[in-house]
């Protein structure tokens, strides 16, 4: 199941990438991906219904139901247009972006697009991708990191900080409203605010609320700085998807989303695992979150050096752009 999914989640982002205007991509793929954030909290309730009445077995049946969606998909979604051009499949290409109502690429684009060279996975190890390489990996591992421990530890910590289990998973279900309207907010912003000064709000942000919430432990404070924290944190996640896109050609979108959240999966796993280190250690509640308020400032600082698409991460050079095929 993890292999399957893995394998989906790059391969769509990358899929929608190619068919949206730039000037509203952002905005609609970190609405996309706050789907995915909705998505537990609904299987979160699906499983309060179903495994009481009838088992843990009729839960996996219901999460399998989305395979219809694919079914869907394989007889009536449109194919990659890029895809076809480099394989010499023009009609074919042309008829999608037809159907899509988008305009007919111009005659040097068209020329392009069918002699570009298929690049494997290693391009993104090349002398042209290899310092945004390192930057996006280290991005997806440590926000992942961040995330998957708090995430993993807050009940444990809030119940060991007197909070009753009860009022914990109350404030655990509104905190995990935050990061899909973190998603959705950030992803507007990004083309309001331009990449790079998106990403660095973002994530200082989340810095800023992991401190804080390491200090506050009453109800109000719980809630208020979780469902900060949460916001920044995932929705910084999400959206680097968005970026990663972006900054790489056609041919190596997918790869590059493949390659961060494969680093991602790491740092989700070293999150919880350093979690446990910290509370063996008895480093105490407040010392706990001040060391997972680091990474996110770290992030912050790479944020500064990355190259984002075309060398300019602002909207404004975006929404000038005179290209007719991907517009």
């Amino acid at each position: 199941t993890g292999l399957g999914l893995g394998w989906l989640v790059p391969i769509g982002v990358a899929w929608l990438m190619e068919f949206l205007p730039e000037r509203r991509r952002a905005a609609i793929v970190a609405a996309v991906i706050s789907c995915f954030l909705g998505g537990w909290i609904l299987a979160s309730l699906a499983a309060l219904v179903v495994i009481p009445h009838f088992g843990w077995r009729a839960f996996f049946a219901v999460g399998a139901t989305p395979i219809v969606v694919a079914v869907i998909l394989v007889f009536w979604g449109p194919e990659s247009p890029s895809w076809l051009f480099a394989r010499g499949k023009r009609d074919e290409a042309l008829a999608v972006l037809a159907r899509i109502g988008r305009q007919h690429p111009s005659t040097q684009a068209l020329a392009q697009m069918e002699t570009a060279p298929r690049t494997n996975w290693f391009a993104l190890f090349s002398s042209q991708h290899f310092k945004s390489s390192l930057i996006i990996g280290a991005m997806y591992f440590l926000i992942a990191m961040v995330s998957a421990g708090i995430t993993q530890w807050l009940p444990s910590m809030l119940m060991a900080h007197g909070i009753s289990m009860r009022n914990t998973f109350i404030y655990f279900l509104v905190v995990s409203i935050g990061p899909v309207l973190g998603t959705i907010a950030m992803g507007m912003l990004l083309d309001v605010w331009g990449r790079r000064r998106c990403f660095i709000v973002f994530w200082i942000g989340a810095s800023v609320f992991i401190t804080l919430f390491a200090f506050i432990t009453s109800p109000a404070g719980v809630m208020a700085f979780g469902f900060g924290l949460t916001s920044c944190t995932v929705a910084t996640f999400s959206c680097l998807d968005v970026i990663t896109a972006e900054i790489y050609p056609v041919e190596l979108r997918a790869s590059a989303i493949g390659f961060g959240m494969g680093l991602s999966r790491l740092g989700g796993a070293s999150g919880p695992l350093l979690g446990g280190y910290l509370v063996a250690a008895h480093v105490g509640y407040t010392a706990f979150f001040l060391v997972f308020a680091v990474p996110p400032l770290i992030n912050a600082v790479l944020a500064m050096k990355l190259r984002y698409r075309d060398g300019d991460e602002t909207p404004h050079k975006l929404q000038a752009e005179a290209r007719s095929w991907t517009r």
